[in-house]
């Protein structure tokens, strides 16, 4: 995959993850502590540039595993990641 190709690729991730997030944090039950907590991670990397915002995304895809590890499947599939369950 070339670079660019993987650059839009982790800021579709971004993305749709804060997206996903906004819409489970609507929902009755939901584990709001833990979402509000990415929601956040996700808010300060949108801030981010270069380096430090690639670095940032890494990380977060692992904080979704971490966060589907405690949730199955709550976030569903997002580009550039999957459930741990599906990989």
């Amino acid at each position: 995959m070339a670079r660019r190709e993987c650059t839009l690729m982790t800021e579709r991730f971004l993305g749709e993850l804060h997206q996903r997030i906004q819409e489970l944090l609507l929902r009755d039950h939901a584990p709001t502590g833990d979402l509000e907590w990415l929601e956040l991670r996700c808010n300060d990397t949108f801030a981010m540039s270069g380096e430090l915002r690639s670095a940032s995304i890494a990380q977060l895809k692992k904080d979704a595993d971490n966060f589907d590890e405690q949730h199955p499947g709550l976030l569903g599939e997002i580009t550039g990641w999957k459930p741990a369950a599906k990989k």
